[in-house]
This record gives structure tokens, sequence and C-alpha cells, in this order.
């Protein structure tokens, strides 16, 4: 089972938190840096994976919903695909 350790306070823009995710996740350079593209890199993961999120509030600073939809993202993904596990841990 792959582990990825996701802080997000270092998701501080849409940039930042595409370029962090890209690099953490190991995600193909084809990866469109946006949520849908996420969603449909996570749910092409075949093997099982955990994430764990530290800073999870910090990611009401990003601009409007977002930060609520990559959470939801990560949920969507791991209903989809059964394999994929997340952990959100108390700063």
């Amino acid at each position: 089972m792959k582990t990825y350790r996701l802080d997000c306070a270092q998701m501080t823009t849409r940039e930042a938190l595409h370029g962090y995710l890209a690099r953490e996740l190991a995600l193909p350079g084809y990866y469109g840096k946006n949520l849908d593209a996420l969603f449909d890199c996570l749910t092409d993961m075949d093997e099982p994976a955990v994430f764990y999120f530290s800073h999870l509030n910090e990611l009401q600073k990003l601009p409007g919903d977002y930060g609520r939809r990559l959470v939801e993202t990560f949920r969507d993904a791991a209903e989809e695909t059964g394999i994929l596990e997340l952990i959100y841990l108390e700063d």
C-alpha cells in the first residue's frame, strides 16, 4: 500500500496546490492541473493508497470553495475506487 503525506499548508494557491500534488503524488506529465484531472489521476490508481492530510484548515484560505472542492474530489475518488483511504490529522 502506498502512503502519501499531504501538507495542506503547502497549498497556498491553486497553482501551488496542483504543483505540490503533481510532485507528491508523482502525477503524469499530462496532468491538467485542475480538479477534474486530479479525479481522473486518482481513479486511475491501481493499487491501494492512504492519504494523510495535515493542516486541513489551511485550505480555507484558497479562493471561493476550492479547498472544499479539493477534499470532495479526494473523497469522491476514494468512494469510486474503494482502494483509497483518506485520513485527516488534527493540527
